[in-house]
C-alpha cells in the first residue's frame, strides 16, 4: 500500500494525493483509500473503494500452452471476459498462436464498450480450430449478439454435435462484422431438421434459422469454406433474415465463399436489403442425404440486391439417382419496388446431375427481378426422363427483364425440355437479345403453348419475345 501524511481537512474537506504510476492488469482492480487517526472514534466510514479496469488496446495472444499474463490468454472465454469487464480503448488485435489449438468452447461476442469504426477488434485465428457441441437450447458455436466492428480471420469452426450447430450466428443489430477466410465444418451433423443447422445464420433466435429481426447490417462474409460431407452437414450454407422494413439486414456482402455438401439451400435470403451475393461457388458433389436443391433462394421483401458471378453446379454428385427437384437461382414471392430491383447478372449454372426436374433460373410471383448475361447449361446425359427448364416464370409478376442470357439444354431426356417457360400469361416480361439452344425440345412455352424453333417463339404473344435473339 502507498501511504501519505497529507492532512485531510475536517468536515467534508478534500486534499489531493499523488501516488505515482502503476500498470494495471486487464482485469478489474479494487483501489481503496482509508484514513488513520488515533482520535477518530467512528471508523466505519474511513474507507472508500472503487473498482477500475483499463480499456484494452494493442495486441494480445490466445495460447493455451503459455502462461496467462497481461497480454496472453489461455482460452477465448478468459479473453472475452476481460473485453466485457474492461471494454475497448483503442484498436485491438488478437493473434491465436499457430498450433496452439484446438479450443473446445463456445464463443459469444457482444457490443463491448468502446468498440467503434476506429477502435475495432480483429481476431486472427491463424488456422486454429474452435470446436463445440451445441445444444437444443443454444445452437451457436460462434455468436455475435449486437456485436459491432469485429473481424474473425482464418479460424476453423467445427461442430462436434450430430444434431445442432450454427457455425456463425448474428442477431440483435450486429453491424460491420467480418468473417473472412474461415473454415466452417459442420460435417458431424446428420439431423435433417431444417432449423437445426447452418453455416452462417442471421436470425433473431439462437434456436431457429428463420426468425425475423434486425440481425446483421453491413457485414462481410468472404472467402470462407462452408462444408459438409457425404453423410452430414448443414441444412443451409448461409441464411440471412431481415424484417422486410427496408431498414434492417442491409448492406451485407456474401463474396467468394465455397459452400458445399449442404442438405438443401446454399444461400437463403429473406427480407434482405441492398445485399451483394458475388463470386460464390455452390455445389453438392458428395452429399448422399439430400432433398430439394436450391443454389440461391430468395423470398420476402428482398430488394436492391445483386447476385453476380456465382457458380452453381454439381447439385447431386453423391446421389445422382435422386429425383428431388433442383433450382439454380430461385425467387418466390419476392416483390422489389420499381427503382429497387434485384439484379441477377453474369452467373453460371451448369452440371446439374440429379434425376429429377431441374430449373436454371426460377421466378414465382416475384416483381422487379432483372436477369442479365447469365449462362445456364443443362447437359446431363444420364437423366433419361426428367424435365429441364432454363428460365421458368410462374404466377403473375411484373417488371421482369431477361436479356443477353445464354441458355443451352442438351439433356438426354424424353421429358419436355424448354429454354424458356412462361407459365403466367399476365406477367410482364421484357425478354430479348438472348442465345437459346435446346436439343430435342422447345425454345419456349407461353400460356400453355409450346414453341419449337426460335422463329416460332418470336411469334408468341403477338411478337412479344426475343425479336433480337
Amino acid at each position: 500500500p502507498f501511504s501519505s501524511s497529507v492532512a485531510i481537512p475536517s468536515c467534508g474537506g478534500s486534499a489531493n494525493v499523488t501516488i505515482g504510476n502503476y500498470t494495471f492488469a486487464n482485469a478489474p482492480t479494487n483501489i481503496c483509500a482509508w484514513t488513520i487517526n488515533a482520535s477518530d472514534l467512528v471508523t466505519n466510514n474511513d474507507t472508500a473503494c472503487q473498482s477500475l479496469c483499463p480499456g484494452m488496446s494493442g495486441t494480445y495472444t490466445v495460447d493455451a500452452g503459455s502462461p496467462a499474463s497481461v497480454t496472453n490468454y489461455q482460452s477465448f472465454s478468459d479473453l472475452l471476459s476481460d473485453f466485457s469487464n474492461c471494454g475497448i480503448a483503442g484498436p485491438v488485435v488478437v493473434d491465436v498462436v499457430t498450433g496452439s489449438g484446438p479450443y473446445t468452447e463456445q464463443i459469444i461476442l457482444s457490443n463491448y464498450s468502446g468498440l467503434s469504426a476506429t477502435n475495432t477488434l480483429t481476431i486472427n485465428g491463424n488456422g486454429n480450430e474452435v470446436n463445440y457441441s451445441a445444444s437444443s437450447s443454444d445452437k451457436r458455436i460462434v455468436g455475435f449478439d449486437g456485436a459491432k466492428h469485429i473481424t474473425i480471420d482464418s479460424l476453423t469452426i467445427r461442430s462436434t454435435s450430430s444434431t445442432y450447430g450454427y457455425g456463425v450466428h448474428l442477431m440483435n443489430g450486429s453491424d460491420s462484422v467480418s468473417i473472412v477466410k474461415c473454415t466452417i465444418d459442420l460435417s458431424s451433423i446428420t439431423s435433417t431438421t431444417s432449423t437445426n443447422s447452418g453455416g452462417i445464420i442471421a436470425s433473431g433466435s439462437i434456436t431457429s434459422t428463420t426468425t425475423d429481426g434486425n440481425n446483421s447490417n453491413f457485414s462481410l462474409f468472404a472467402n470462407n469454406i462452408i462444408s459438409g460431407s457425404a453423410s452430414g452437414g448443414p441444412y443451409v450454407g448461409i441464411y440471412l433474415n431481415g424484417q422486410g422494413t427496408g431498414a434492417d439486414c442491409r448492406g451485407n456482402t456474401v463474396m467468394n465463399n465455397v459452400i458445399s455438401d449442404f442438405r438443401s439451400q446454399g444461400i437463403y435470403l429473406d427480407e434482405v436489403d441492398s445485399a451483394s451475393i458475388m463470386g460464390n461457388e455452390i455445389s453438392r458433389a458428395n452429399r448422399t442425404s439430400i432433398t430439394t436443391f436450391y443454389g440461391i433462394y430468395t423470398s420476402g421483401k428482398t430488394q436492391k440486391t445483386q447476385y453476380t458471378k456465382n457458380k452453381i453446379f454439381n447439385n447431386s454428385g453423391g446421389n445422382t439417382s435422386s429425383t428431388s427437384t433442383a433450382y439454380g437461382i430461385y425467387h418466390t414471392a419476392d416483390d422489389a419496388d420499381v427503382g429497387n430491383e434485384n439484379l441477377v447478372v453474369n452467373n453460371i449454372i451448369y452440371g446439374f446431375n440429379s434425376s429429377g426436374t431441374v430449373y436454371g433460373l426460377y421466378n414465382s410471383s416475384s416483381n422487379g427481378v432483372w436477369y442479365y448475361h447469365n449462362t445456364v447449361v443443362l447437359d446431363d446425359q444420364n437423366s433419361s426422363s426428367s424435365t429441364a427448364r432454363g428460365f421458368y416464370q410462374t404466377t403473375t409478376a411484373s417488371n421482369i427483364q431477361f436479356k443477353n442470357n445464354i441458355v443451352s439444354i442438351t439433356r438426354n431426356s424424353s421429358a419436355d425440355l424448354h429454354a424458356l417457360y412462361f407459365n403466367a400469361s399476365g406477367s410482364t416480361i421484357d425478354c430479348n437479345y438472348n442465345r437459346l439452344y435446346v436439343e430435342n425440345g422447345y425454345t419456349g412455352r407461353y400460356s400453355g403453348t409450346n414453341y419449337t424453333s426460335l422463329v416460332d417463339w418470336q411469334g408468341a404473344n403477338t411478337n412479344a419475345f426475343d425479336q433480337n435473339s
